[in-house]
């Protein structure tokens, strides 16, 4: 019983002390003796018993006693706050922690939680998750995303350009060799495939699916619009697909203003930058289906079948006639895509690439109403009639 005999004889150098002061007394003695926590482990009795050991009268014994239990007591209490304390912030820091993975973030990290801050601590190297994350979030920063988007998309490097404004996009696209070969589309996130809905969705399958979304869409919109029933297939296909049908088209346009403005359209979508695609449809036409031809007219239908016949396999660009306002504004053309055909050849031969920096969207934007391009300009109703009211009124 060291420990409660140095106790002991603390209180005895300090009595007066303690009678005068006896809550500043204890705290005194707690900060000055060593290991004194240690007495939380003695029991009472045999803290009793060392105090009788020194023969006290009654008012003295009972004081002894009562200050080395108090100790005890309060000791008692600090280390269950502790406790309590502890377990509160480990359920926070697993909390945050759960949160944090589900982030993205990899799970080889500490965490120092404190009233008003967090810190992350993590293990760096070559290997490591956090640089592996790093490196895949800086990929796509000004300075780097056209050296990702060429490795990623087989792209050479040349043909890969980051703009921040109508003027350079005007430029870069006017310095094409016959530029009027080419045929354009613009897509929110440059970090996304190049790929048509049904294909997403049904792979290799597609043309049995194909046939019912586009027969059950011809049944159903009948109600709404009676001209459908002269449509052939293609234009079914055209009409379907500007309302999200699933097809094997890509949407592609003649005009590559519009495409600018279907790249920023969603101009808060600040995630990555947008992207124009721009391909020289003759030059591509005359590698994969032999003929000198921008696009194929799908609107013959004798025309049609015996391309289809020729083309088997092959994904090519067509135009379907006017199937729909739509077309007719945005000088809408498809690219009808093969599920065999990965499009790699087209990207890497006869591609070129507008990256649009998304911290410019709105910018762009505001710059392509100011040249009279509009939602209204390509989609010819009162809802975006009302779509463009607002943003011109959000720009003043």
């Amino acid at each position: 019983m060291e420990l409660i005999n140095k106790a002991i004889d603390y209180v005895s150098k300090h009595e007066r002390e303690f009678i005068e002061g006896q809550e500043e007394s204890i705290k005194e003695l707690i900060s000055n003796i060593e290991n004194i926590h240690d007495i939380i482990s003695i029991t009472d009795q045999e803290i009793k018993n060392e105090v009788l050991k020194l023969n006290l009268e009654e008012e003295r014994f009972e004081r002894f006693f009562k200050i080395l239990t108090e100790v005890k007591n309060i000791l008692s209490v600090e280390k269950r706050d502790e406790e309590n304390t502890s377990k509160l912030v480990g359920d926070e820091l697993n909390k945050y922690k759960t949160f944090l993975v589900q982030l993205g973030l990899p799970e080889e990290f500490s965490i120092d939680l404190s009233d008003e801050k967090m810190s992350l601590e993590f293990k760096v190297g070559a290997d490591s998750e956090i640089t592996k994350l790093v490196e895949e979030a800086t990929a796509w920063d000004d300075v780097n995303v056209e050296d990702t988007w060429a490795t990623k998309f087989g792209v050479p490097i040349e043909n890969v350009k980051l703009i921040g404004n109508v003027s350079d996009y005007i430029d870069y696209v006017s310095a094409f060799d016959n530029s009027t070969n080419y045929v354009s589309r613009g897509q929110k996130d440059c970090s996304f495939e190049l790929k048509p809905s049904l294909h997403r969705i049904h792979s290799s399958t597609f043309k049995v699916h194909s046939h019912s979304y586009e027969s059950q869409f011809k049944q159903k919109v009948a109600f709404y619009d009676s001209t459908i029933k002269d449509k052939v297939p293609e234009e079914i296909r055209a009409y379907g697909q500007h309302y999200g049908l699933p097809t094997n088209y890509l949407d592609f346009t003649e005009a590559h203003l519009t495409s600018l403005l279907f790249a920023v359209e969603e101009y808060s979508y600040e995630k990555n930058h947008s992207i124009v695609y721009f391909v020289d449809a003759v030059s591509y036409h005359q590698n994969v289906i032999k003929e000198e031809i921008k696009l194929v007219d799908f609107s013959d239908s004798n025309f049609k079948h015996t391309k289809e016949a020729s083309y088997a396999d092959q994904s090519y660009f067509v135009k379907v006639g006017n199937s729909h306002d739509r077309i007719h504004f945005q000088k809408g053309c498809f690219l009808k895509v093969e599920p065999n055909n990965d499009l790699q050849n087209m990207l890497t031969n006869h591609s070129r690439i507008a990256i649009i920096k998304k911290d410019a969207k709105k910018l762009i934007l505001t710059e392509l109403f100011n040249l009279g391009i509009t939602f209204e300009n390509i989609y010819p109703d009162i809802d975006n009639l009302v779509k463009t009211i607002k943003f011109s009124h959000e720009e003043k």
